[in-house]
């Protein structure tokens, strides 16, 4: 009998880490972890806009996305329409996360505006807003916030409207997006940034996470009685 509930206990902790691990999947602007194999250029459909086709704005990818050195705001859309990334029905939250490479303690010193577009098959939409400040957010809506760890900001804006509903009709793809940084106050004017990621996510419903939590105490349970 112990043994059978022992194997109960793992059973329903194995099902509930499942669920939630797959809840938790994210569907990559390229299709990769970060944004190390975008390459902006000055021409269609990879175009360059604002200030970052101009001196002294420098692009390098490497390993843990796409940095950017540059002065005043920049902007750039590059397409995925020669290999479009699907979207899963349960996406409800777009995540940018960006590093500041050049400034100290940016959470306290920076004012950035870190807006982006997903480029779906309805349409494009924009989402985020400005980040820094002690960490406050603002995304025009209140639909989004802002976290920092250490001189990393995490972007997460919640999707709505015409977004989500061509989601959740199922069979959408992202073909294209676009990146912004607006260095509205910036120590020194140029910035350092990293563009680590971009990326669509699910959110684990309430369910899941009590399957998680009902496996983890019964394991718990089970540690104390033996």
């Amino acid at each position: 009998m112990q043994h059978s509930k022992w194997i109960g206990t793992l059973i329903a902790l194995a099902t509930g880490l499942t669920l939630g691990n797959s809840a938790l999947a994210q569907d990559y602007v390229t299709g990769t972890p970060t944004l190390s194999n975008v390459y902006p250029n000055n021409t269609a459909p990879n175009a360059l806009y604002g200030g970052w086709p101009n001196a002294p704005t420098v692009f390098t990818t490497g390993a843990s996305g796409l940095e950017v050195y540059g002065y005043g705001y920049g902007s750039l859309f590059y397409s995925t329409s020669n290999s479009p990334v699907s979207i899963n029905q349960n996406d409800t939250e777009a995540v940018l996360v960006m590093t500041v490479n050049n400034l100290p303690n940016a959470q306290n010193n920076a004012w950035m505006g870190i807006s982006f577009l997903i480029d779906d098959n309805s349409g494009a939409y924009t989402l985020g807003g400005y980040a820094g400040m002690y960490g406050f957010f603002d995304t025009g809506n209140g639909l989004g916030s802002a976290t920092w760890n250490g001189n990393t900001v995490t972007e997460t804006v919640q999707l709505n409207g015409a977004l989500l509903a061509a989601i959740q009709a199922g069979g959408d793809q992202i073909q294209g997006f676009n990146l912004q940084m607006d260095p509205a106050v910036y120590p020194g004017g140029l910035y350092d940034v990293t563009f680590n990621s971009l990326s669509l996510q699910s959110v684990p419903e309430p369910t899941t996470l009590a399957l998680v939590g009902a496996g983890l105490v019964g394991l718990m349970a089970f540690r104390r009685r033996k």
